[in-house]
């Protein structure tokens, strides 16, 4: 019943029925492999095997994991497809590497989806590749190329994948789905040329937003840049031209991130790593963002605590590191401009936080960060700041 074609779901209950059967003392044996075989921790005495039923002594077989006993079975039609199966949830993959081209599509959905998730098994790379490329079934598909992804082999310039994300045979959640059993940047790398071939194709908006994710998230920097790069090279080919549609904008924000907050989180983030802002690509999406922020949607994003403080202690950490790129710095004292222009209540602090960018300290950036803090005082006449005697105006003005 839990090796036959149909997955057996009253497992609790048969476990129950099992028990009794040992406290009656009767047919202990054979109760016992039955606990076993359900998953119970039940102790099976190698000399009680059965001797006169084949039947009995392969579920013996089978509940104690019997590599040599099992992988025989796998030349009996009958046992065949409950030998792989067993096998295949003790991670032996290589006595399958001929029985898989002889199963149906229903078998080897069971069987590749008993492998434990992390299952490395080289020696089923070329029969899993063959598979993923001649299978109809996305089932089968997906289980062969997620087994190829924890083997570390996958590859999009090997002949059959890229075909696999321009066709649509693998799902566009497929690179999400395998992310987590990526140990090495190389593999990372892989899958998001995967994925933005996938996103080529289809864009669909799920997999925008996990690569997304993967640039504002805890990985590398070259991991980021090999998002972003992936993103940009889309972004080139549709409506959205280099820059993408993620701008500074609340509703941009949130079609991408679970909320304002945490995008502001992930950006501060990345503007302190850097080993991130050595990514020349990133620096330039992280201060076109920084420089272009509508100027209507800063309010609501200002307004979330304590992402905000953490972001904005960042910034003025950035602004002073003369080891930061000059275009990066400049876009922040421009966000500071754009920031005093909307919210009185941060005005001082932002006059305040372009003023300590002396010409002693940031000889490159003073000029401008002492020339925006004079303009914002002469537009909004900040009192504690106007030149004595002399009258603020605003621009327009005549």
């Amino acid at each position: 019943m839990l090796y036959g074609p149909e997955r057996f779901f009253r497992g609790r209950d048969l476990a129950g029925e099992l028990q009794t059967i040992i406290s009656r003392g009767t047919f202990p044996v054979e109760a016992a492999v039955g606990l076993r075989l359900l998953g119970y921790d039940v102790a099976l005495d190698p000399s009680a095997r059965p001797t006169t039923d084949d039947d009995a002594a392969f579920a013996f077989a089978l509940a104690l994991g019997e590599t040599d006993a099992i992988t025989a079975a796998l030349r009996d039609p009958e046992r065949r497809f409950a030998a792989a199966q067993r096998l295949a949830e003790t991670g032996q993959g290589a006595p399958l590497q001929e029985t898989i081209a002889t199963m149906s599509e229903a078998e080897l959905v069971a069987v590749l989806e008993a492998f434990p998730r992390d299952s490395v098994q080289p020696t089923l790379h070329d029969p899993l590749l063959r598979l993923a490329e001649a299978t109809a079934n996305e089932r089968v598909r997906a289980s062969a190329v997620t087994m190829l992804v924890a083997e570390g082999r996958f590859d999009t310039h090997q002949y059959g994948v890229s075909e696999l994300a321009e066709t649509g045979k693998l799902r566009d959640d497929f690179v999400p789905s395998v992310w987590t059993l990526v140990g090495t940047d190389e593999l990372r790398h892989e899958l998001l040329r995967f994925a933005e071939e996938q996103l080529k194709k289809r864009g669909d908006d799920g997999l925008h937003a996990f690569v997304l994710g993967v640039m504002f998230g805890a990985w590398s920097a070259k991991v980021r840049a090999e998002a972003w790069w992936g993103l940009r090279r889309w972004y080139t080919s549709i409506e959205y031209a280099s820059e993408g549609p993620l701008v500074m904008e609340t509703g941009a924000i949130e079609r991408f991130f679970p909320s304002v907050a945490a995008f502001f989180e992930r950006f501060g983030v990345l503007l302190n790593d850097r080993e991130t802002l050595a990514e020349l690509t990133l620096q330039e999406k992280l201060a076109s963002m920084l420089r272009y922020a509508p100027a209507d949607a800063l309010p609501a994003l200002l307004q979330v605590q304590p992402a905000w403080t953490r972001l904005h202690a960042i910034l003025v950490r950035t602004l002073h590191d003369v080891d930061i790129r000059l275009d990066m710095r400049s876009s922040i004292v421009r966000f500071f401009e754009l920031v005093a222009g909307i919210d009185v209540a941060r005005r001082t602090t932002v006059i305040a936080d372009l003023a300590s960018v002396t010409e002693d300290a940031v000889p490159d950036l003073a000029y401008e960060a002492r020339s925006t803090a004079a303009r914002i005082i002469e537009r909004f006449a900040e009192p504690r700041f106007a030149e004595p005697g002399r009258e603020s105006r605003s621009y327009g003005d005549d």
